[in-house]
């Protein structure tokens, strides 16, 4: 099955040739990670359809398969039925059937174990479990994750008989153990009559799947004389074990006779039945039931003599009896690994996703609607940065905060605050406010040619690639290079160019600002050294009495400065937040978007033929821009507040101003602090839109160089498609001439040895005939069991794989097997002497159970024959688990 073309064709229409070229080797991974997968045939094959089956699971929301888009028509054959098949374009398909070869993997593996030893019992009861759990979870999960025409073996029916008999073997496990240590451990016969009819049970569903509309037609006979046959078996050997325990307790209590006759009978009819089939079926491995039989038709004869001589008891009718209930200590293992996370934890490994950086163009265009929303949104930074200059210019306007300072400063000259200002101007350079402001020019300037020389280069990069196309073009006119890549590159450059042209109007718009007289005066003023600012200021004589000085109370105003000052510092911080999360939010919601669907997430979901994004998808898109929108909302209620907190300012500063009008001195400190104030706030202003200008060329010149880097990829990647061509139609014009060399040669030496055209032709044909018969006599692309590996007494066939496979019925293996079951022999349990009651040795009373312990399965414990104390303590060691409490007390 090529996996790669049908990629590359869906991206390339989808995305670009670009876009296909760069996934191009994770295309190829993925195809590598299929032929693994699909050419396993035992467990140690196991890790590499979990590795493909994992990436499957985190492409579906990234990859669409389907007809319309990526075209990847995936066939499996059914693992039941010979010779059929099906072909789904559905990843969820392709996942559910290697999920189920997972699971036929575990159940050969199970099969193919040695039971003679207990650890081969454990190892085998684990494997079916856990088969029992990869077709549970296909059973769960098949009508989310494929649809369409399936083949039956993933149908409901299908995966049911698959998790049904591997539930049935792991039990039948158990059960085997029972019986092997039933002389050591003193297992009474009720708990192995209770697991027999468990294991019978698990059979007769398995049989019932068999017999379903959707199977019986279909599915081989020997499928449903098999589960029938162990059904059968296992409830002949469930009573039997029963009328055990009915006579050893009719030994105790003085009666109960008549039941055991009962369930002799009952036994015995099961096992009759049970021969029945696998005479008509011609089943083997019946040795045991047949000894069964025989050890039956003993006991019943012994016990009817009994019971007419001595006991006379009535026999209860069959409907009279209490059912045995069932004891099930095996449950379907959940598969684990089927994620990228989980199989990196289990396996202590790191694995990469594929095609981690392409999500649908939907989903992208989702996201890149979602970031113009939120750019939107971030304009209000320059309304937020606006008001808070206007702010400093018009307290600078008035002297604030200067002329607080100033007025106890009479005998000395410029206020230390203000200095420390106009250092800020120049902080870190050791010159003056001149150099700083040409020092930026001049980094702005730089910056604008470097965008310039980029746009210049991407241009003329692309002219010549114009050009290469065309002169390709005009030698090979019926092939198409390129698509619409180039033109996008192009209408992508004309934007890049009308932002640059728009920068450089602004650009110099600041140089005529900076040359402008009023702000060389600034320069100038600001420019001056401590000294020659001090001796600017009018002073008070010495020799003045300041007392007679009015002195306003600035308490006020100076707490409505510091809340003012408050309200714009709390602004940068949320400008200074908004700005970053703005930068950020694209590649943010991108990660988030990717680890959605990494977790398999849906990202979209298909309504009346249209594409929308999924329901977690808006959700996570809205929750991201309402942080962004929160951050807006706090801006703008800032600059709505900075209305009212100048009204207030501006009012206690007149109260202050008038207070202090009739100094002569402070009036004039504050003329020249307004002035200086005044000059501060313009250098910081064109200071300001020079460091935004370099911060917009170096943000364009990283755009530049990316589109550079795609283009030189793009030109690149086409260079390789011409010679391609080129070499092609090279290798063509040399074939044609090699065949025209070599039809020559052939009509010489026909000629030389007088061949006629049509025993040539009869030649050829036969030839065609030998290789097509080879074809269709190689057997097809499945992982096959051997025939002796297909007898054994569990197991179940693994499915066919690959679409490339022929579906030859000249399988090198019997399909499907005719599994048979080694039954366990109950002679030699039967004939030993019967086990010692334990409840004969405990006393009246038992102990208070636990406060923590279920008493419930206490007491079910303790009638399968299990003493008290180790019942609570196996309770109490699975915290309340009786399957698992079960386990430890038969030691599996």
């Amino acid at each position: 099955c090529d996996v790669v073309s049908p990629i590359c064709k869906f991206v390339v229409a989808e995305y670009s040739q670009s876009t296909s070229d760069e996934h191009l080797e994770e295309f190829r991974a993925l195809q590598q990670l299929r032929n693994n997968a699909v050419d396993q045939s035992d467990i140690s094959g196991q890790f590499s359809l979990k590795i493909y089956q994992a990436q499957l699971f985190q492409l579906g929301s990234r990859l669409p398969v389907s007809t319309t888009t990526a075209n990847i028509p995936f066939t499996w054959h059914d693992a039941f039925i010979k010779g059929k098949q099906a072909t789904q374009t559905n990843l969820g398909f392709e996942r559910a059937s290697i999920i189920f070869n997972l699971g036929a993997l575990e159940s050969y593996e199970g099969a193919s174990t040695d039971r003679s030893t207990d650890d081969g019992l454990k190892k085998a009861c684990k494997h079916f479990q856990v088969a029992a759990g990869y077709f549970d979870y296909i059973r769960i999960n098949i009508p989310e994750i494929a649809s369409g025409v399936l083949t039956c073996d993933l149908t409901p029916n299908g995966t049911g008989l698959a998790l049904n008999l591997m539930l049935a073997q792991a039990m039948s496990c158990y059960y085997e153990m029972a019986v092997r240590k039933r002389a050591e451990t003193k297992i009474k016969p009720s708990l192995l009559a209770k697991l027999a009819t468990q294991t019978g049970l698990m059979f007769k569903k398995s049989y019932e799947c068999t017999e379903s509309p959707a199977l019986a037609s279909q599915l081989d006979a020997s499928w449903g004389a098999h589960t029938k046959f162990q059904h059968l078996s296992f409830e002949a050997a469930a009573q039997y074990w029963q009328s055990q325990h009915v006579i050893n307790t009719a030994k105790e209590v003085g009666k109960g006779y008549g039941e055991e006759i009962s369930r002799i009978k009952l036994s015995l009819r099961a096992c009759q039945e049970a021969l029945a089939v696998a005479a008509t079926h011609k089943l083997t491995a019946t040795q045991s039931l047949t000894d069964l039989s025989v050890k039956l038709n003993e006991n019943l004869a012994i016990s009817i003599s009994d019971n007419r001589t001595v006991y006379l008891e009535v026999e209860p009718p069959e409907s009279s009896l209490v059912p045995i209930q069932g004891a099930s200590p095996v449950k379907a293992v959940p598969p684990s690994g089927l994620h990228l996370t989980e199989l990196s934890k289990d396996s202590n490994q790191t694995f990469k996703p594929l095609l981690i950086t392409l999500l649908p163009v939907s989903v992208l265009k989702i996201i890149d609607e979602s970031m113009n929303k939120v750019k939107t949104l971030g304009e209000v930074k320059d309304i937020g940065k606006r008001a808070t200059r206007d702010a400093r210019q018009h307290l600078a306007s008035v002297g604030l905060p200067g002329s607080i300072s100033n007025q106890d400063d009479g005998h000395v000259g410029l206020n230390e605050n203000i200095w420390l200002r106009i250092q800020k101007c120049t902080e870190g350079s050791g010159s003056n406010s001149e150099w700083m402001i040409q020092s930026k020019l001049s980094e702005l300037d730089q910056g604008a040619e470097r965008a310039f020389s980029l746009m210049k280069n991407i241009k003329t990069k692309l002219n010549e690639e114009k050009s290469a196309t065309t002169v390709f073009m005009h030698s090979h006119p019926n092939v198409m290079i390129g698509g619409d890549d180039d033109e996008q590159f192009t209408q992508d450059l004309d934007h890049y160019n009308e932002i640059f042209r728009t920068a450089r109007a602004s650009d110099e718009a600041i140089r005529s600002e900076i040359s402008n007289p009023s702000f060389v005066a600034v320069l100038k003023l600001l420019g001056k050294s401590r000294s020659e600012l001090d001796n600017q200021f009018p002073k008070r004589d010495l020799l003045d009495d300041d007392s007679t000085v009015s002195k306003a109370d600035t308490t006020k105003l100076s707490q409505e400065l510091m809340s003012f000052a408050g309200l714009l510092k709390s602004r940068e911080q949320s400008i200074s937040q908004l700005i970053s999360s703005v930068d950020s939010f694209h590649d943010t919601l991108l990660s988030q978007v990717r680890n959605m669907s990494d977790r398999g997430e849906a990202l979209t979901v298909e309504s009346g033929g249209t594409t929308t994004a999924s329901e977690k998808l808006v959700t996570l898109i809205k929750e991201s821009e309402q942080k962004i929108e929160d951050i807006q909302q706090t801006v703008l209620a800032s600059v709505t507040a900075q209305t009212e907190g100048m009204e207030r300012v501006l009012k206690e500063n007149t109260i202050f101003e008038a207070a202090r009008s009739t100094d002569a001195v402070a009036v004039g400190r504050q003329r020249l602090t307004r002035e200086i104030e005044q000059a501060i706030s313009e250098f910081n202003d064109i200071h300001a839109k020079l460091s935004d200008g370099v911060s917009f060329y170096s943000d364009l010149i990283g755009r530049l160089l990316q589109v550079s880097q795609t283009v030189e990829g793009h030109i690149y990647a086409q260079g390789l498609a011409r010679r391609d061509v080129e070499l092609s139609h090279s290798n063509q014009n040399n074939k044609a001439n090699v065949e025209a060399s070599d039809a020559a040669l052939a009509r010489r030496l026909a000629e030389e040895l007088q061949m006629t055209e049509g025993g040539a032709g009869s030649y050829s044909s036969h030839l065609s005939s030998s290789s097509s018969s080879s074809s269709s006599s190689s057997s097809y692309d499945a992982v096959p069991i051997n025939a002796q590996n297909a007898s054994t007494a569990y197991g179940l066939p693994i499915a066919p794989t690959s679409s490339s496979s022929s579906s030859s019925s000249s399988s090198s293996y019997d399909f499907p097997p005719v599994p048979t079951m080694n039954y366990p022999s109950t002679t030699t349990a039967s004939s030993s002497p019967p086990p010692p009651s334990y409840g004969a040795a405990m006393t009246n009373t038992n102990p208070p159970p636990s406060s923590n312990v279920n008493n419930g399965a206490v007491d079910r414990i303790v009638a399968m024959g299990f003493p008290h104390d180790k019942a609570l303590s196996a309770l109490t060691a699975n915290n309340n688990d009786e399957a698992s409490a079960l386990n430890s007390l038969l030691d599996m």
